[in-house]
């Protein structure tokens, strides 16, 4: 309550200086600002529409919190607009004043747009969760409550979304058949189903993400089996990991490893984590194009 009623006092007192500004902007200019120099009636004007503008926003926040972000970019000009006047003033008696009537309202304003900001964060990740649920035909449930149970576990868990997703030198089919293997031996379809969907989005062959949920290392390309081979000896610790990681590295580099066993680790802390909450209550069978799969629960 008190963030809005700051927020409305900010945006009236924006808005009314910008009116006062357009309306009449040689009166203001002698009450006002009459000891900065001659008067200017355009640059006046065009001062009147950021304060206006800067009012406005505020008022959308006091009435509505997802204005957040708008408020925040009209602080951009409040904040900037305080330290060209501070810095001309230096710090003499006239700094003093500058400082009351538009440094602090400034500093206010910027603080109360970033709280605002930060108590809608929780809402807009909402809805983009909700989205891509919606996107990808997948129960978010799961992500929704760690969100309203803790928000700070929730963005402690978007990280993951950044290691799984990290690329720097491979292509997506062999990154993909890394994922998949992580995913297929966590999951009991929904999570696979998810992957295979972002894989076919993301240009990889749907014939190569049918041999790697199929298991089928014959009728994979060179790479993909390759990934696939290196994904399903760490996931099994086989004896045969260290040369594999050799192929890898010679094939792509250290990078190559790196992106590969990312690739193949983030995949599994999604059922893995779906599995702990208590949410994975459902198996589903994995389609590519509308065609059922039968997929290999052993990768290697």
């Amino acid at each position: 309550m008190v963030a809005r009623i700051i927020a409305g006092l900010l945006g009236l007192w924006n808005a009314g200086n910008g009116l006062f500004m357009l309306v009449a902007p040689h009166r203001w200019f002698l009450g006002v600002a009459a000891g900065t120099g001659p008067f200017n009636h355009h640059f006046v004007l065009d001062v009147g529409v950021a304060f206006l503008a800067a009012g406005l926003a505020f008022l959308a926040l006091a009435i509505d919190r997802r204005a957040a972000l708008v408020a925040i970019g009209a602080s951009g000009f409040l904040v900037g607009h305080a330290i060209v006047h501070l810095v001309e003033l230096g710090t003499g008696s006239g700094g003093v004043g500058v400082f009351a009537v538009l440094a602090l309202p400034a500093l206010l304003g910027i603080g109360v747009a970033v709280r605002r900001w930060r108590s809608e964060e929780p809402f807009l990740s909402r809805q983009m969760i909700e989205w891509f649920g919606r996107k990808f035909d997948y129960d978010v449930s799961y992500m929704v409550a760690m969100l309203e149970t803790s928000p700070r576990a929730f963005n402690t868990f978007g990280r993951v979304t950044a290691m799984a997703n990290h690329r720097e030198v491979l292509e997506p089919a062999p990154l993909y058949a890394a994922k998949l293997v992580g995913t297929v031996g966590e999951d009991c379809g929904p999570c696979t189903q998810l992957v295979a969907d972002k894989a076919r989005r993301d240009g990889v062959p749907v014939d190569q993400i049918a041999a790697v949920l199929r298991g089928d290392l014959s009728a994979m390309s060179e790479d993909v089996a390759l990934a696939w081979r290196f994904a399903g000896a760490v996931f099994g610790a086989s004896p045969e990991l260290d040369e594999l990681r050799e192929a890898i590295r010679t094939r792509w580099g250290d990078k190559g490893v790196i992106d590969l066993t990312f690739a193949l680790q983030g995949s599994r802390l999604y059922p893995m984590v779906k599995l702990g909450l208590g949410f994975a209550k459902e198996c589903r069978q994995v389609t590519l194009d509308g065609q059922p799969l039968v997929v290999a629960r052993q990768a290697a």
